[in-house]
């Protein structure tokens, strides 16, 4: 059997890794941050993942696309959509728009499940959304994230 192959971008410290390998996946972490590389965690950009073509089963970013740049994005969801396998998933989690988003100067732009689906319209094989749900983080109603899940697809051409 298999195991399931996971990319986590934007890992932290390689905490998603790590949470991904305790339920028997093979996991890979990315950063762009010096101080986290090490055996697990790769300093690599989203925008070049060195990484074969469907490689990937799933592809996670948890709070990181609304760090990144307007100019890369579109970069960033070529690379993720070339990296992961057909019939495999992109999985992003990001804060919910509203003020508190602000509360962290290095955020650039919210996101909402419009702006995640436009940014991957132009994918050549991503489907609709599979799953999109809000999750309230620490049980807290006022901080919330927003959970989306695309399919990557051989048989929808999106454009």
């Amino acid at each position: 059997m298999t195991k399931t192959k996971v990319l986590c971008i934007g890992d932290f410290k390689g905490k998603e890794a790590k949470r991904f390998r305790k339920k028997g996946c093979l996991a890979w972490s990315i950063d762009l941050n010096p101080d986290f590389e090490n055996e697990f965690i790769y300093k690599m950009s989203a925008e070049n993942l060195d990484f074969k073509d469907n490689f990937f089963d799933i592809v996670y970013m948890s709070h990181v696309i609304e760090h990144i740049p307007v100019t890369e994005l579109r970069k960033v969801a070529e690379e993720i959509e070339r990296v992961c396998k057909i019939g495999g998933s992109i999985e992003i989690v990001t804060p919910v728009f509203n003020n508190m988003i602000w509360d962290d100067p290095t955020h650039i732009r919210p996101h909402n499940k419009w702006s995640i689906q436009s940014l991957f319209r132009n994918c050549k094989m991503i489907k609709n959304f599979k799953e999109v749900r809000i999750k309230h983080l620490w049980g807290l109603k006022r901080m919330n994230e927003l959970i989306v899940v695309l399919e990557k697809s051989k048989n929808v051409l999106c454009k």
